[in-house]
């Protein structure tokens, strides 16, 4: 079973002691303590509708520790690096682990990438592309069952059409639009 894509608070995103290790990516700021130094690590990610996550890092001063980094099994391919120099060894499905010494305006970027693909199950057929499952919307029709004083029991039911197909010969051509 695959986690779910978002943590309920940061502080399930990061761990730290004796070093950090960013599980989930989210948009975040977190200030932490590392060897007694204050760190001040602030992500920026559209993920996961986008596949790349950047991690501004900023210790009170220089100081080493090591970053361990969650890489999703699902990427196909995976680019890390910091202060655009590449960081090598990251395996999908494993923590990268990245020790050295880090200063004031470090910047941490991964990529991840994902080919779509179809999958089949009993239930039908889907489009998944790394941890998004595609779509289509299907109208509703709310039928309402019984009052229950101040709440009401509801059916919801397709409005419309909701069978679809997948020929498993056609192209998949994902489409990006901004984000908001």
């Amino acid at each position: 079973t695959r986690p779910p894509l978002r943590p309920r608070s940061t502080k399930d995103a990061w761990r730290g002691r004796p070093r950090v290790a960013r599980r989930v990516s989210r948009q975040c700021e977190v200030a932490a303590s590392v060897g007694g130094v204050p760190v001040k690590l602030r992500e920026e990610t559209d993920y996961p509708f986008r596949d790349q996550v950047t991690i501004h890092v900023d210790p009170v001063r220089p100081t080493r520790f090591p970053m361990a980094l969650r890489v999703p099994g699902w990427a196909k391919t995976v680019s890390i690096r910091v202060n655009g120099e590449a960081v090598a060894g990251a395996t999908a499905g494993k923590f990268a682990r990245i020790e050295r010494e880090w200063t004031a305006g470090d910047k941490v970027e991964l990529r991840f990438t994902a080919e779509a693909q179809r999958v089949a199950s009993p239930h039908g057929s889907f489009v998944e592309q790394g941890p998004l499952v595609f779509s289509l919307p299907i109208t509703e029709k709310w039928h309402k069952l019984r009052d229950r004083g101040l709440t009401a029991d509801w059916a919801v039911l397709p409005g419309g059409e909701w069978r679809y197909a997948l020929a498993d010969d056609a192209p998949i051509e994902r489409v990006e639009r901004a984000i908001g």
